[in-house]
């Protein structure tokens, strides 16, 4: 009895002569897993900050690009309404129901350019609790395309006419030479020339305003919605 006694004596003595160097073993574990552990959180915070930053970098691409697309609309509502302004200044005075198609030449040489804004793009803005004006983004390169699809398709029409119809060395059509038969086949194609020029004098204008409505917050939307203090301005006399 008293054997077994000392035995477990022996090994209670031995346990607490292991409690220190156990103790020592877990804090100089910790010791080293803290700095571990501080190191791997700065890395995850500047990993999370280098992906904030290549984040915004993205979206004021994608701001630029966008404000590179209302540039192009804006630029080519404006040139269409003073070329239909200079021709209009031919139409006659005093005439209620002109045939404005016989005072609007056709144009060639368009320009093939992406003018509908990306997804990204309009993103910025609705992220950026600006979703009107990304409404207003959309509606106007829409409204442009079909203006331009109109346009061209005014213009072939009217160069169709043209290699159909006699003209004068002004460019003015002789439609008197043609008789009567003759110019009954033609009446359903001026007809469509005169509505669709018509159509386009009166939306290229309150168009071409809004373009350049759009234009003059661009940079204030752009800031509000990036939260940045700085971005270019486009503006249109």
């Amino acid at each position: 009895m008293q054997e077994l006694v000392v035995t477990e004596c022996i090994e209670l003595f031995r346990f607490w002569d292991l409690i220190p160097a156990a103790t020592g073993a877990i804090l100089g574990a910790a010791a080293a897993a803290i700095p571990s552990y501080m190191i791997s959180n700065k890395a995850s915070k500047e990993i999370l900050e280098r992906d904030k930053a290549a984040r915004l970098d993205d979206r004021k691409m994608s701001a630029h690009s966008a404000m590179m697309r209302l540039f192009s609309i804006t630029n080519g509502l404006i040139s269409l309404e003073a070329y239909l302004s200079t021709c209009m200044q031919k139409v006659p005075n005093g005439v209620d129901e002109p045939d404005l198609w016989r005072f609007i030449p056709p144009q060639t040489g368009f320009v093939e350019e992406e003018l509908l804004f990306s997804p990204n793009e309009l993103a910025i803005f609705i992220e950026g609790q600006n979703a009107h004006f990304s409404n207003e983004l959309w509606e106007i390169s829409h409204r442009y395309i079909a203006l331009e699809g109109s346009f061209k398709k005014y213009c072939e029409l009217r160069e169709k006419f043209g290699a159909l119809v006699p003209a004068n060395g002004e460019g003015e059509f002789l439609t008197s030479e043609l008789n009567k038969t003759e110019l009954s086949k033609m009446r359903p194609l001026m007809a469509s020339m005169d509505s669709l020029i018509k159509s386009i004098v009166a939306t290229v204008g309150p168009d071409c305003q809004q373009a350049k409505s759009l234009c003059k917050v661009f940079k204030d939307r752009t800031v509000n919605s990036l939260k940045i203090e700085k971005f270019p301005s486009l503006k249109f006399d």
